[in-house]
């Protein structure tokens, strides 16, 4: 299955490889629905299977716009893992799907940074989703 940027749901929202719909709100909805245990929270393994790294990066702007949202509301959010630094294992798909930001040439074990690694790079180093790196998706 490979990406196809112009794949959408019946919402016409872009989907993965997986054919998983890009959805930040659910981000968003999960940080709520466990407000209620007053326990600090970790966001881990937010990522996505895009092989061709169409979408990842707009992925990962929405989904860290959401999460400036759950924190200046006030939610206890103490860190995000994106789901993976590099190409990894899929149990129902084997290496077949690329969640990595880096990618991993199997046969050469080669590590190459895809476009998106710039993009969360760039977030990290602003502290925030700037327009500037808004723009990054765009070109």
């Amino acid at each position: 299955m490979a990406c196809d940027p112009n794949s959408v749901t019946e919402r016409g929202r872009p989907t993965s490889d997986f054919g998983w719909e890009l959805y930040p709100e659910g981000l968003y909805d999960v940080v709520r629905s466990v407000e209620e245990f007053g326990r600090p929270i970790i966001i881990t393994e937010n990522g996505i299977a895009d092989a061709k790294d169409k979408l990842r990066g707009r992925f990962l702007i929405e989904h860290l716009e959401m999460l400036e949202k759950i924190i200046d509301e006030g939610h206890d959010v103490r860190g995000y893992l994106h789901w993976a630094l590099t190409d990894n294992y899929e149990w129902a798909q084997g290496f077949r799907m690329k969640f990595g930001l880096v990618e991993v040439d199997l046969a050469t074990k080669e590590r190459r940074k895809r476009r998106s690694c710039k993009i969360m790079k760039s977030i990290i180093e602003k502290r925030s989703v700037t327009e500037e790196i808004r723009r990054m998706i765009e070109g």
